[in-house]
């Protein structure tokens, strides 16, 4: 679906084959203001409680490397056994292969921001309003005039 103005000025999003007349789409456009309204308030829903997420995945990224630290330099130092500090730096990579992309220090703040515009979306700019879902989402799925799913971005 596309995004389509109409001369009276209201948003729409209308199918691809019915706008170039390629195809026959059953699917009625769909009023733009009321779709996104429906998408604002599931994806404010989405990042209510990210950043509490992240902050909790950063701390136990944090204690775990603070745990590894001295073992590593206990092992160099002959102070503890191989098996010993094995046993750390597996510990180590099987937390932080969990936690590690969710706590990226790129996402904690763009959650936190996208939170702010998606609460003040009625007072952002249309250009702005497209951004911000096209970052957010690949895509958006509707029947008539129900979005039915939603499909985020990777970096989402």
């Amino acid at each position: 679906m596309r995004g389509v103005s109409s001369h009276e000025g209201k948003r729409y999003y209308r199918d691809a084959t019915r706008i170039e007349r390629t195809g026959v789409c059953v699917q009625p456009l769909i009023f733009a203001e009321n779709i996104e309204q429906q998408i604002v308030e599931i994806l404010l829903q989405a990042t209510q409680d990210a950043p509490d997420l992240v902050r909790s995945a950063q701390t136990q990224i944090d204690a775990v490397r603070e745990r590894y630290e001295p073992a590593k330099i206990l092992y160099l130092a002959g102070e503890i056994s191989r098996e010993a500090y094995e046993e750390e730096r597996n510990r180590r990579e099987n937390t932080l292969g969990g936690l590690h992309s969710i706590a990226d220090g790129a996402i904690m703040i763009p959650v936190d921001e996208v939170r702010q515009s998606l609460v003040n979306w009625d007072r952002i700019l249309p250009i702005e309003q497209k951004k911000l879902l096209r970052g957010m989402l690949e895509a958006a799925f509707f029947w008539q005039n129900a979005l039915v799913a939603l499909q985020p971005t990777v970096a989402f």
